[in-house]
């Protein structure tokens, strides 16, 4: 008996607090307010999926103009100039970055063989291969007298030093060769008004780059005919002044590449790739 009375004190009880709830918050404040902060959750998704889209969109045009601008700025590169001179253009600086890489590979042989210091002298013009035997024991007297014969080769014949000078004569006269494969034939493509401006002008940089690098690498070596600070060093030319001569070949050879491809291919990787996109 007692506990029916308890179970029945229970459920007045439960449907009194619920009368007062239901008082307090009916079912339609209770729907209304669900249904605005379900409306506000919708208009926060739309607001995100909107800033998304535009960041999207903001992007793609971004990367369009970037291309849209590589493809005006190669099309005023080679702009003036017919399909036949881009051919002729492009073969000629293809040969010359060839070249300059050859002169990379012949410096570095010349270095290993330890020539880089034969020759004592530097001339703009080029230097006069010895031809008699007075020729070379003259040519011989000076590098006697460097601080490299004096401490490491002491023992060199005549016949042996043949051999390192006309590694760094040949090391020499190739890069003035070069000189004129690039000289002669920019002239005439100047001449005949084959050249845009824009590449006319990045074209006397490389070439006036390429004339200091004689001078770069005379300065390398004049470094090596200089008496040691200490007797027991080894003559040997300055590693900043290597590093200095190899970092400005690197700087020539990239910026051939660069122009060359530039002319055989003036529309580009990048925009061909979003054409694909």
């Amino acid at each position: 008996m007692f506990l029916k009375l308890y179970d029945f004190h229970r459920r007045e009880e439960a449907k009194a607090d619920g009368a007062a709830a239901s008082k307090m918050f009916p079912i339609e404040t209770l729907k209304q307010m669900y249904n605005k902060y379900h409306q506000d959750d919708i208009k926060r998704e739309k607001k995100v999926r909107r800033s998304s889209g535009t960041h999207s969109s903001s992007g793609s045009a971004v990367s369009g103009s970037s291309v849209n601008a590589s493809s005006m700025s190669s099309s005023a590169f080679t702009g003036a100039m017919t399909e036949a001179s881009r051919r002729s253009v492009g073969c000629w600086l293809a040969l010359c970055s060839a070249w300059v890489f050859s002169m990379v590979v012949l410096g570095g042989v010349t270095r290993l063989t330890r020539s880089g210091l034969s020759m004592t002298e530097w001339r703009f013009a080029g230097e006069r291969p010895p031809i008699t035997l007075e020729d070379w024991r003259q040519e011989f007297a000076k590098y006697r007298a460097s601080p490299e014969f004096k401490k490491v080769n002491m023992s060199m014949t005549l016949e042996e030093f043949k051999f390192i000078y006309w590694m760094e004569y040949a090391h020499r006269m190739w890069g003035r060769v070069l000189g004129l494969v690039f000289a002669l034939p920019f002239a005439y493509y100047s001449a005949t008004r084959q050249l845009s401006g824009p590449l006319s002008r990045r074209l006397l940089v490389l070439f006036a780059l390429g004339g200091g690098q004689g001078l770069v690498g005379w300065w390398m070596v004049k470094s090596g005919l200089q008496e040691p600070e200490r007797k027991t060093d080894t003559p040997r030319v300055s590693p900043y002044r290597l590093a200095a001569h190899l970092t400005s070949a690197f700087a020539i050879y990239s910026g051939l590449v660069w122009t060359t491809l530039q002319v055989l291919r003036p529309t580009g990787l990048g925009e061909d790739c979003v054409g694909e996109v």
